[in-house]
């Protein structure tokens, strides 16, 4: 293996080429003591644990030690990202290809095959098992579940450099979600075991892909304390301004129009509300003039409004 770089929470990690494929002497003893690994490192340890072997995980082991151990802060993470002037729903705000150095994303074109797919097309279903590993090159996809009462949840919006079906190529279980294409999207296709080896043989790919789970995990937590100390209204103007910062096309008169075809029940998954609930309060903010709808199809009059007055103005 040639030698590589690593950067991870603004650190870097250096040139570990010949460290992690084998070229130094063994060194297979897990750390102690003063050689301990710093906090934090663990989980990542863990799912590095799934692609290299051990002689390679001590000599990871080395590196992050090196790094970290002896920094301000002695531990290991990832470090969060900021972004815009609102604060909507936290969302995925580095991708998976944005999160390679050059040389990782020189080596994922020999992995898979490009193929595009057009709007409406599912190309991952719900239960199924897993067998490919997608990253969305161009284009838009939704994250669906289907609820036991028969409706169908949107759970998230996934854009260019996003990986998909990640988690069931990791622990090879079934799929908990279905992907569909929001639009004409163009997608490099890996079969697991092409994902796997990318892994194995690029460990940079393997740091980002902890960075994005990372993130998802932010996500899903922020998400968890929204729904159980917000009401439905101030997380749906939350859901609204974040869907008008990434996907809305301004108006000359200071609007915002979502180009997402999403429905009523779509924004009802987005922030675990009923389909009525969401109606009902379209309906009020549409005669407040703070908003206008139409068959999927939702404008922003006054975001700014919108969001003072449920406190997501930063």
């Amino acid at each position: 293996m040639t030698g590589y770089r690593a950067t991870v929470g603004g650190h870097d990690l250096g040139d570990r080429g010949n460290e992690v494929s084998g070229a130094e002497a063994p060194d297979d003893a897990p750390a102690s003591g003063s050689h301990a690994n710093p906090e934090g490192w663990a989980p990542y340890r863990s799912l590095l644990s799934n692609f290299l072997s051990q002689q390679q995980l001590c000599r990871f082991d080395r590196v992050v030690r090196r790094k970290f151990t002896h920094s301000e802060h002695g531990r290991f993470h990832v470090q969060p990202f900021t972004r815009g002037t609102l604060a909507p729903m936290p969302s995925v705000t580095t991708s998976f290809l944005d999160s390679l150095p050059p040389h990782a994303r020189q080596a994922l074109d020999q992995f898979g095959s490009v193929r595009t797919v057009s709007a409406g097309t599912a190309f991952a279903l719900e239960g199924e098992g897993a067998h490919r590993v997608w990253v969305v090159l161009s284009g838009l996809v939704k994250v669906t579940s289907l609820h036991p009462d028969g409706n169908e949840l949107l759970l998230a919006i996934r854009g260019s450099g996003e990986l998909i079906g990640e988690l069931s190529a990791l622990d090879d279980q079934p799929r908990s979600a279905s992907v569909t294409a929001l639009q004409t999207t163009e997608l490099r296709s890996l079969t697991v075991d092409e994902f796997r080896l990318y892994l194995r043989q690029v460990p940079d790919a393997a740091l980002a892909l902890m960075a994005g789970l990372a993130s998802r995990v932010r996500e899903a937590d922020s998400h968890r304390v929204s729904y159980a100390a917000e009401d439905i209204p101030t997380r749906l103007a939350r859901c609204l301004v974040g869907l008008a910062e990434e996907h809305g096309t301004p108006g000359a008169d200071g609007s915002i129009e979502i180009t997402l075809p999403l429905t009523q029940q779509d924004l009802a998954g987005l922030v675990a509300g009923s389909r009525d609930a969401v109606a009902k309060i379209l309906q009020l903010w549409r005669k407040q003039g703070l908003v206008t709808t139409a068959r999927k199809r939702v404008v922003l009059i006054d975001p700014e409004t919108l969001a003072r007055r449920h406190g997501h103005l930063v």
